[in-house]
């Protein structure tokens, strides 16, 4: 039964907003539930997968960095609206951006992991669990 290679497994990662920091400093942090997701994420990506699995996951990986690559080609474009009679599509990298989130959602059911809770963007809950307290 094939595994997901360590470069997999850090692609992954980082598409779904996990921090590349260690438990300690995410508990010294002050993010104790940052803990509790990176221990469902590794023992989930440790596992092993069939054959066919392991093929669409690594399919929907490959289009979720194509996606993040062309988000990166078409930032290049946001310095004019018009080259010659070539008009940019001012919607390309929000598209992208919803395109992108699709793939990373789809890996996440999959894998049936949830995105760190404290990324942003990509769909992301984007504040996590823990509430800030102001004092008056």
């Amino acid at each position: 039964m094939p595994y997901l290679t360590d470069t997999e497994q850090a692609r992954i990662r980082r598409l779904f907003g996990y921090p590349a920091l260690g438990d300690t400093f995410l508990l010294a942090w002050g993010i104790p539930h940052g803990v509790e997701f990176t221990f469902l994420l590794n023992k989930r990506m440790a596992a092993e997968f069939s054959a066919e699995t392991i093929g669409l996951l690594r399919e929907d990986l490959g289009r979720a960095d194509e996606t993040v690559n062309q988000i990166f080609r078409a930032q290049g474009n946001v310095e004019a609206n018009k080259v010659g009679s070539l008009e940019i599509n001012q919607q390309a990298i929000p598209q992208l951006e919803r395109q992108l989130t699709l793939w990373v959602g789809r890996l996440a059911d999959s894998l049936a992991i949830p995105r760190y809770p404290n990324a942003h963007g990509h769909g992301a809950a984007s504040g996590g669990l823990n509430a800030r307290v102001a004092h008056a």
